[in-house]
């Protein structure tokens, strides 16, 4: 046995990949006849581990995973990176999805266990690919590159935030921006 976890190590790194699903039945607007200007290709639904001999080996050793664990409940933003990396907040899983692309590797962001996401509502990166959660809690949350959380922040300034939900980033002004609603002010 501990010869094939030797053997099967470096085939143990999880691999992971977008899961879609295809309309039934061809969508379009404006609706047929007329000719479309929107058309409905696929929805995304969640995220899988591609089948390879680690997460085989996994299985054997660890038993089946929920398939339906990385799956999309109540997705509410989505975000892209320069480098394609693809985050969703999910208020359903109170968490964020967040799939390097390039490295085919997934990330399950939950904040800490001293502050975790509560209400994801909004998501942007930075330039340096830091991800910024507002969190209508209260806070916005600061993941850095990785997925490690950089810090959470409570006020803008000496003013608490009340209730942000959006959030964007300027590359220009280098400065994010959030809209707490609750506060009537950015």
């Amino acid at each position: 046995m501990l010869l094939a976890l030797v053997v099967l190590a470096p085939g143990c790194t999880s691999q992971w990949a977008l899961k879609t699903a295809q309309p039934a039945i061809g969508l379009q607007w404006p609706y047929q006849p007329s000719s479309a200007k929107l058309t409905y290709v696929q929805s995304l639904t969640g995220l899988a581990e591609e089948t390879s001999s680690g997460s085989i080996l996994r299985t054997v050793v660890f038993g089946m995973e929920d398939a339906g664990r990385n799956a999309f409940v109540l997705p509410v933003a989505v975000a892209t990176g320069r480098d394609g990396r693809i985050a969703v907040a999910d208020m359903g899983r109170r968490c964020v999805h967040l799939l390097l692309v390039g490295e085919r590797r997934y990330l399950r962001l939950a904040g800490s266990e001293d502050e975790p996401i509560t209400s994801p509502v909004a998501l942007i990166f930075d330039d340096d690919l830091r991800l910024y959660l507002s969190d209508s809690a209260g806070r916005v949350f600061v993941f850095g590159r990785d997925g490690a959380l950089l810090s959470t922040l409570r006020s803008a300034g000496t003013e608490p935030l009340q209730r942000p939900t959006g959030i964007t980033y300027s590359p220009r002004t280098k400065l994010v921006y959030v809209v707490d609603t609750l506060a009537h002010k950015v």
